[in-house]
């Protein structure tokens, strides 16, 4: 329901490092299970307007996903990372969710941000990236992804940053 209901997200500030370390914290006993490296890196603070709460769903999901990816690499003997990271680019607040696992051929990478596709089987919904893609066009950014089989994936989200001077101190 929520891909299919049109709506503008609430502008309310948004700091992207603390969502970004929230939502690592919840990950971070999950990937340590399956001994996978979550690591974050905030190369430069970034603020936006919108909504505290779908940003946490979209990074979420994006971690979500990495970990599963980690787990369905074939290859036993790679050290398994994920790293999410928070930069500024060009007026852009950008979010980047790298993981070294499984990868994606062309015709997955190209179907990814449909509604109802998955690689999961039965234990997916197709609707995580979605809805990720969702809430990045409704906060006025993107999101895209490069991703090689057996090499893993980045999926890079860009939304427009809060201007420096509008921050609240």
């Amino acid at each position: 329901l929520y891909c299919a209901r049109e709506r503008t997200p609430r502008q309310s500030p948004v700091n992207l490092a603390e969502v970004l370390k929230e939502v690592v914290a919840l990950f971070a006993p999950r990937a340590t299970q399956f001994h996978i490296n979550l690591e974050t890196m905030v190369d430069e603070p970034a603020e936006i307007l919108g909504e505290p709460k779908d940003i946490h769903g979209l990074i979420s999901n994006l971690i979500t996903n990495a970990i599963e990816a980690c787990n369905a690499d074939k290859d036993d003997h790679k050290n398994h990372r994920i790293v999410a990271r928070i930069t500024r680019d060009k007026g852009a607040a950008v979010i980047e969710i790298e993981d070294n696992g499984a990868g994606m051929d062309p015709a997955t990478r190209n179907a990814l941000f449909q509604r109802m596709i998955s690689t999961k089987g039965s234990a997916g919904t197709g609707l995580g990236l979605a809805m990720c893609h969702k809430v990045a066009t409704e906060h006025g950014g993107s999101i895209s992804v490069r991703s090689e089989p057996g090499q893993g994936s980045t999926f890079t989200v860009r939304l427009p940053a809060r201007p420096a001077e509008v921050k609240s101190a």
